[in-house]
């Protein structure tokens, strides 16, 4: 997930920032704007002479992404905040489109030598932009498609309805065509088992998550498909499938995940620690707090002075 966009032009100073409104509190907190998008030029800047402009550098939890951008007048850079289990090839990607789609509007407020004019309410239209672009490139159903777990069990329920009916349909086309040769038969079996396998990953929208949800929904798949048959049957064909075409269906699925998972954004679940945990109240200088028997104590030692 986007946390935080700047856009900056290039002389280092910064000329947009867009900020994600579900961004940590402590992302930000106590950090001017400027010095942010400060510290994000003077990276990029010493980036561009050691290391020949990389595109991320991730840090604790967060990762830093930028791009440059030529227009006719010379360039600017975006450069992005991100969570550092987003993909690298997804932010990049990410920040490509964003260059694209913002080039025109940046290009019109940095008219004039680079001298920004914002009279035509021209940060109204980026973050806008930002924003559509943003909510394309955030996965379907983030909630269940950003952890390995969510994802796989979400996969095991769709892709085992469409491995059922694969498995059906893989039945009619051998009687329908009347199939004897036992390659084509398996070939078409195959092919069968593949498409399982890629609309489980798809589903799952991460590389282990299609495994195991294409791997599982093939095996529920096929003991529905044949659950008539005697107990014993039905085992040695669910062991025989569990190392052969079961293993075939994960691989496919671990590859459509992949494929689908360097592409879109991730959604991030964080535990809201400062809402569960009650803040310590600092005692005041020159207060301590006394326990009840340093009390008792030093009432004890008052009655025995007064007595003397």
């Amino acid at each position: 997930m986007m946390q935080a966009i700047f856009i900056i032009d290039s002389s280092g100073v910064p000329i947009h920032t867009w900020k994600n409104r579900d961004a940590p509190k402590d992302l930000f907190k106590m950090k001017e704007e400027s010095l942010i998008s400060g510290f994000v030029s003077a990276l990029i800047n010493f980036g561009q002479e050691t290391f020949a402009a990389p595109q991320r550098i991730d840090f604790n939890g967060y990762a830093l992404t930028f791009y440059t951008v030529k227009y006719k007048e010379g360039l600017y850079w975006i450069a992005a905040i991100s969570d550092s289990i987003d993909p690298r090839n997804a932010t990049g990607i990410t920040l490509k489109k964003l260059a694209d789609e913002l080039r025109p509007l940046i290009s019109e407020l940095l008219k004039d030598s680079g001298f920004v004019y914002d009279e035509k309410g021209f940060g109204k239209k980026i973050n806008q932009k930002i924003n559509e672009i943003l909510k394309k490139q955030i996965r379907f159903l983030p909630n269940l498609r950003s952890e390995t777990l969510d994802s796989a069990l979400l996969s095991t329920i769709f892709g085992t309805i469409s491995a059922y009916f694969l498995l059906q349909l893989n039945q009619y086309i051998n009687e329908i065509m009347g199939i004897n040769d036992v390659f084509i038969s398996f070939g078409i079996f195959a092919i069968m088992i593949g498409i399982s396998g890629i609309i489980s990953g798809f589903i799952a929208g991460t590389p282990l998550g299609g495994f195991l949800g294409g791997y599982l929904s093939l095996f529920l798949g096929l003991i529905l498909f044949n659950i008539e048959q005697p107990l014993e049957k039905l085992l040695g064909n669910l062991l025989v499938a569990g190392i052969t075409y079961n293993l075939l269906a994960g691989f496919t699925g671990f590859l459509m995940g992949f494929f689908y998972h360097n592409r879109k954004l991730l959604l991030l679940k964080r535990r809201k620690a400062e809402e569960e945990l009650l803040p310590e109240e600092p005692i005041e200088e020159g207060k301590e707090e006394i326990s009840k028997e340093e009390l008792d104590s030093l009432s004890d030692l008052e009655n025995m002075l007064d007595k003397g």
